[in-house]
C-alpha cells in the first residue's frame, strides 16, 4: 500500500514539473508578432507618459519654488482683522466684500460664480499673483462657511 502512495506522490511531483516547463514554453514561444507589437508600443507609452510627468514635476518643482520668492500680502487693506469680523459699515462681513457682494448672497450658487470670474484675474498662469490667489481662496471657502452658517 505505501509503495502505490509512493507512485502517486512520484507521479503528482512529474505532473507539476510537466505542467511548469510547458508554461514556461508557452510563455517562451506562444506569443504572437502582435503581441511583440503591444508589448512595444506598451513600452512607448510608458516612456512617453513618464517624459509627460516628468516635465509636469519640473513645472510644478518650478513653481513651488517661486512661492517662496512671493510678495507678503500687504495687510494695510484688512482693517481690524476683517476677514472674520463683520464689517461696522453695513454689517456684511469682508469674505462677501472681497468677492464682490454689496448685500448678503442668495445662495452658493452666487457666491461660486462671483469666485469664478475672479480666478480669471487673480490666478498666477492668468496675469495675476500668488498672493491675489491665495487671499481670494481664503474669502472664498470664509464666505461658503459663513453663508452655510447663516451669517
Amino acid at each position: 500500500m505505501t509503495t502505490v502512495l509512493h507512485i502517486i506522490d512520484v507521479f503528482i511531483i512529474l505532473l507539476i514539473v510537466l505542467i511548469v516547463i510547458l508554461s514556461i514554453l508557452i510563455y517562451a514561444f506562444g506569443r504572437s508578432k502582435d503581441d511583440y507589437k503591444r508589448i512595444e508600443k506598451d513600452k512607448n507609452n510608458y516612456s512617453k507618459n513618464r517624459k509627460q510627468n516628468d516635465n509636469v514635476l519640473n513645472y510644478k518643482s518650478k513653481l513651488f519654488s517661486n512661492l517662496n520668492k512671493a510678495k507678503p500680502i500687504d495687510n494695510s487693506a484688512f482693517k481690524e482683522n476683517t476677514d472674520y469680523v463683520k464689517n461696522k459699515e453695513n454689517d456684511l462681513p469682508y469674505a462677501y466684500k472681497a468677492l464682490g457682494f454689496t448685500s448678503y448672497p442668495q445662495d452658493l450658487k452666487a457666491i461660486k460664480q462671483k469666485y469664478k470670474s475672479l480666478v480669471k484675474k487673480a490666478h498666477p498662469d492668468l496675469g495675476g499673483t500668488e498672493a491675489e490667489f491665495y487671499q481670494l481662496q481664503k474669502n472664498y471657502k470664509e464666505a461658503k462657511r459663513l453663508f452655510l452658517e447663516g451669517k
